[in-house]
Order: structure tokens, then sequence, then C-alpha cells
């Protein structure tokens, strides 16, 4: 066997090595018995679907295994049960097991619109708009009942100047003190 060493970020930077990598991991894990599934588009939505679909097939706990914000707000959108999410700890950080259906329920009617807050917020862990985190966002949405506003993103027959409208009102109210919704 042949070992080579160098920076994981130069071979994974090329799509080619990238491909290859997740192609014999697939064909390995597929050997030892495991379903593997590829995705052509949007990769966190089918983490969160496949893994939801799963814990309904299953009785037993259905875990991914995931760093990303992304997957967690997916999951607790399409999740009904026995579905939890393992963040990888880093250096001193201990690995955390999030457990969905109880953060959905801590969420409560947040819960229902947490796609559209997290998008318009940005879609990473801190707000690229003002530096804040979800936490702090999903307090304020609270604090100034801000479900209203946010459940019209849902609406298919909502125009596109309406959705402007929605989203700049969306940011004041969270972004700039004592502003409130329409």
């Amino acid at each position: 066997m042949l070992i080579v060493k160098f920076p994981q970020e130069d071979f994974l930077s090329n799509t080619a090595n990238k491909q290859c990598l997740i192609k014999q991991l697939g064909k390995s894990l597929s050997e030892k018995g495991i379903k593997i599934v590829y995705s052509d588009g949007d990769a966190d939505t089918l983490i969160a679907t496949t893994a939801t679909a799963l814990s309904e097939m299953y009785e037993g706990a259905v875990f991914v295994v995931s760093e990303d914000t992304v997957v967690m707000v997916l999951l607790i959108h399409y999740a009904k049960q026995n579905l939890y999410m393992l963040r990888p700890g880093r250096s001193l950080k201990p690995n955390k097991i999030i457990n969905i259906s109880k953060l959905q329920h801590k969420l409560g009617p947040l819960k229902n619109v947490l796609l559209a807050m997290h998008a318009s917020s940005g879609c990473d862990t801190t707000s690229g708009l003002f530096n804040r985190g979800k936490t702090n966002l999903v307090n304020t949405v609270k604090k100034k009942n801000l479900f209203n506003l946010l459940e019209e993103f849902y609406n298919s027959n909502v125009s596109k100047d309406r959705l402007r409208t929605l989203i700049s009102t969306f940011i004041i109210s969270v972004y700039v003190k004592n502003r409130t919704g329409i």
C-alpha cells in the first residue's frame, strides 16, 4: 500500500479527488451492508428527508452526525419522531447529542416558521448581517412575537413585492431596537 501525506484541504479542494473519495467510501460502506444515498443537488435536504423517512420506518432512534446548523434546522422542520443529531466535539468540547423532538417541543410555534427565520437571517450559525447567533434571534422573535410575519413566507400565493416587504420588516423588527412587526 502506498501512503501519500499532504494537507487534507489540498486534497479535498480538488473536485475530482473529493468525488473519488466519496465513491470509494460509498463502495466500502455498501460492501458492509450499509445503504448509501448520493446527492445530485442539495445534500442537506437529502440528509434531513432521508433521516426523517428512516425514523418513520424503524422503531429505534436514528442519528444524524453533523456540525451543520442548516442540517439541524432542516431536521427540526421535517422530523416527526426518534431523530437525534450528534454534533461531534472539537478539542476540549465533548460530543453533543440533540434530541430533535425535544428541541421541536422547546421551540413551540417557532418550529413552524424556523425555515423562514433561518433563511432571512442568513443561513450561517451567526447572522452575516449583524453578527448575532441563532439563539439570540429565536429569543428576539419570541419576545417581539413575529410569528405571524414569518408565517406569510409559507404562502405560495404571496407576491415578490410582498416578500421584499416581509423580509425588510422582519430584519428591521429583529435588529432595530424598539421596533416590532407589521
